[in-house]
């Protein structure tokens, strides 16, 4: 253990400590810097970033680590094998025992009214979908603000647009939740979407961020109870008993 460090940081409420074996450099890169992972949905990679000397730097999705650790779950390896669990007797968070097919970018069934919910986290982003599922809405999914923002103007009608809700990350690839957010806020059509941030950035001058740019309300993310009455609260009404 001599000369390693740890590492603490906190999200979604919660500190956790990483213990490495050296730092070399802080870096701070804008959003639209990173790249998507090139791996598949099976590793703890969710971003990469071009660096010096034309190398890539690999972003660790910790919300993912820290539920594998947390329900019991062994870590992945970054070159894709796939999460196994620990002891077949344990109980898994339900964002972990969701089939492969589930987490396909769908719509979604049923005839609740349709949101739009982003995340870069595909692993976050099922556990979400799901609850949005269950609770009879229908989902489209995007895995940043670039594409998000282009299925939301596919969605568009003349003047009417078939998204009634967007629930986005903030911190992702290309384009993050706050600059989606602004951008949406400017369209003349898209423009009047309800906007919830669902991120692990907790802190009250993160809240305010997302508000001053026009968001509807802020949830910290897995609060998946929070995240349904706020839902309903906007909406104004039970998605069951609704069409979009």
């Amino acid at each position: 253990m001599a000369g390693q460090q740890i590492i603490v940081t906190e999200f979604s409420q919660k500190r956790a400590g990483f213990i490495v074996d050296s730092t070399h450099r802080i870096r701070r890169i804008a959003w639209d810097k990173v790249l998507p992972p090139s791996t598949d949905a099976g590793t703890c990679i969710n971003g990469m970033t071009l660096i010096d000397n034309n190398e890539f730097l690999f972003i660790l999705d910790l919300e993912k680590i820290l539920i594998n650790l947390e329900y019991g779950m062994q870590p992945a390896s970054v070159a894709g094998n796939r999460m196994q669990p620990q002891e077949p007797h344990i109980s898994m968070h339900p964002m972990a025992l969701a089939p492969p097919s589930a987490m396909a970018p769908s719509s979604g069934s049923g005839t609740g009214p349709l949101l739009l919910l982003v995340d870069d986290s595909q692993f976050i982003r099922n556990g979400c979908k799901q609850a949005l599922l269950r609770a009879g809405y229908r989902v489209l999914e995007a895995g940043d603000g670039v594409e998000a923002y282009e299925k939301l103007m596919k969605s568009i009608r003349g003047d009417a647009c078939e998204v009634a809700l967007i629930v986005s990350d903030v911190e992702m690839p290309r384009m993050d939740g706050l600059s989606f957010t602004k951008k949406v806020r400017q369209h003349p059509v898209a423009g009047e979407i309800p906007i919830i941030l669902h991120t692990s950035l907790s802190g009250k001058s993160n809240q305010e961020a997302g508000i001053s740019v026009g968001a509807n309300g802020y949830v910290v993310k897995n609060d998946f109870r929070t995240l349904l009455e706020l839902v309903r609260e906007i909406i104004g009404s039970n998605p069951l008993s609704l069409s979009a």
